[in-house]
């Protein structure tokens, strides 16, 4: 379970989000028994509130570095940039911490730039290549294995 569906079912308490996790943990857990929804609810919700768990640990672990980062950028010379890339943070946890790191950095005029992480990805561009490549082959394979499609006009 990833850490924003943990927080719809332990911060925002929504159904929704409780029931997909929920059918997971039947599917999972209870091969498919769905006799076993009680128990797979509350599998489910000690999941998420581990998930809750580890996803503040991180995000308090990124904000400490980020403020290390800030303090020791103050103390240099000349212009100073942050380039930070991240997936991003669930606003609810540390909303607090986040205005005060951006505040101090402002007062040490540091400027943070943020890339969000999960807009960058890279295609498989070989797989696509490789396929169009299969695809192109697979023809001239099947008439050298099997001499078909044979050309009509050639009679002997």
């Amino acid at each position: 379970m990833g850490y924003y569906q943990a927080d719809l079912i332990v911060n925002k308490s929504d159904e929704q989000a409780m029931g997909v996790a929920t059918e997971e943990a039947v599917q999972c857990a209870f091969s498919g028994d769905e006799r076993m929804a009680v128990q797979a609810r509350s599998l489910a919700r000690a999941a998420a509130f581990r998930a809750i768990a580890s996803g503040d640990t991180s995000s308090e672990y990124a904000y400490r570095h980020l403020e290390d980062i800030v303090r020791r950028l103050a103390n240099m010379p000349g212009q100073r940039v942050l380039v930070f890339v991240s997936p991003g943070f669930l606003q609810t946890t540390i909303q607090s911490q986040a205005s005060e790191l951006v505040d101090r950095a402002t007062r040490s005029n540091i400027v943070i730039n943020t890339i969000d992480a999960r807009g960058l990805y890279t295609p498989d561009l070989m797989g696509t290549l490789r396929a169009q490549r299969e695809r192109r082959l697979r023809p001239q394979a099947t008439r050298l294995l099997t001499g078909w499609p044979r050309n009509p006009r050639k009679t002997r």
